[in-house]
């Protein structure tokens, strides 16, 4: 995807209708995405197979999958048909304006999504989470209901600075740099001790440093293309 002023292009596949457009079809040249009135884009965060828009009065809008609604569609469970478009609460060929009640009113300044679950942090620190919690990749207890958007627990007292998420993941480093995460935690994805549980837990060999960057390597496989492995992160730190 690229932004320029007051405008929206994308291009690549189009399955589960994560480029905003009507077709599943793959996109080889750049499309102008159109956006509601006079929206104007801030940033656009890409999935594996959905896309999260943040314009700069602050609203969210959201196209793709919304399996285990990531992308905090089930308000839209019904379904709608306008101008060959499809929204539903499984997928959203179109911008669709994300309401999450407990983000009223937050400025959201960055996005990290996984395989089937979403971080939403805010310019106050406060870091959200909705999506599956399987391995606990929401931060929060796994109880029903857990899809919908709500506070990580954990940081009380701390401004969360930099998320990211891996396939069943998730990692937040803190203003005072330290590094969490928690979820699944097979083949010692989370940098903890605790190597097969899913914990929520501090990486204690990277917290002495200034972590000005984390990634976790999340990328789309497909039967019969190249595979990746989704089960590391990496952190740029300094002194």
């Amino acid at each position: 995807m690229l932004i320029v002023p007051k405008q929206l292009f994308v291009w690549g596949s189009g399955a589960n209708g994560r480029l905003g457009l009507p077709s599943d079809d793959t996109c080889c040249l750049p499309e102008m995405l159109p956006l509601a009135g006079d929206a104007s884009v801030e940033s656009v965060f890409c999935g594996r197979d959905c896309t999260i828009v943040v314009t700069t009065d602050h609203t969210l809008f959201g196209c793709g999958s919304n399996r285990y609604n990531k992308l905090g569609l089930l308000d839209h469970s019904t379904q709608n048909q306008q101008a060959g478009s499809f929204v539903s609460s499984q997928e959203a060929h179109e911008l669709v304006m994300i309401s999450l009640p407990p983000l009223a009113g937050q400025h959201v300044i960055n996005v990290a999504m996984g395989t089937n679950h979403t971080l939403l942090l805010t310019e106050t620190g406060q870091l959200y989470s909705l999506g599956s919690n399987q391995y606990g990749q929401l931060g929060r207890p796994a109880e029903a209901g857990t899809e919908a958007a709500g506070l990580v627990q954990g940081f009380e007292g701390k401004f969360v600075s930099k998320v990211a998420c891996g396939d069943f993941f998730s990692v937040a480093v803190t203003r005072d740099n330290e590094v969490y995460s928690w979820g699944r935690a097979e083949r010692c994805r989370l940098g903890t001790s605790k190597g097969t549980v899913s914990v929520q837990g501090i990486c204690t060999n990277i917290r002495p440093f200034a972590v000005s960057l984390v990634f976790c390597l999340n990328l789309v496989c497909h039967s019969g293309h190249s595979r990746a492995s989704a089960c590391h992160t990496a952190a740029t730190v300094g002194f």
